[in-house]
């Protein structure tokens, strides 16, 4: 973060316009007592038993990533069949030097949605946002939720990682994972 802010105001030096970027990420899951309730929520016909948040740290390796994709140094674009959230239980602390989720054995990686599992802008009335959604059936993740991630399913780089207690997920209920991230 300090190296972006950093670039920005050598940017404005040079140019004489002040400009600053904020980069800023947030994790939501929605539960739902079965897929049927997710579906009626998705129709806009019921609401979720309750929804969790919390905040992310950008990682490195995704930063550079995403900086290699905008110079067209990679190809790894994010695309709804390639993109993952993944989640574990793992409750280290996320630092932005980590590369993935941390659990050793917990953890599972879902692609997102078939449909609006991918939206960037206006989704939600914000225009600098990418927002990644992912559901996780009945049998999927069916244990301590402590870590999500965003992940490329083809070259394994994982974008960003947070940390919290988000609860502990039963067989037969359904959540759905929700990132948004923004530059602001």
């Amino acid at each position: 973060m300090e190296n972006l802010t950093a670039l920005a105001a050598i940017n404005s030096c040079a140019s004489g316009i002040a400009e600053s970027a904020r980069w800023s990420g947030r994790f939501e899951v929605f539960k739902f007592d079965n897929d049927a309730h997710a579906a009626a929520w998705e129709a806009r016909e019921a609401e979720p038993v309750e929804t969790v948040s919390m905040d992310n740290v950008f990682l490195l390796t995704g930063l550079n990533e995403l900086f290699r994709i905008a110079v067209g140094q990679s190809a790894n674009t994010f695309t709804q069949a390639n993109t993952q959230i993944g989640v574990g239980d793992s409750a280290t602390a996320a630092s932005n030097a980590q590369t993935d989720l941390l659990a050793s054995s917990n953890k599972t990686y879902v692609t997102s949605d078939a449909s609006g599992g991918i939206t960037v802008g206006a989704s939600g009335g914000t225009t600098n946002s990418l927002i990644v959604q992912a559901t996780f059936g009945s049998a999927q993740g069916n244990y301590a939720w402590n870590e999500m991630c965003v992940k490329h399913g083809v070259s394994g780089f994982v974008l960003n990682r947070a940390v919290g207690s988000l609860g502990t997920k039963a067989a037969g209920t359904t959540w759905i994972a929700r990132v948004t991230l923004s530059i602001t």
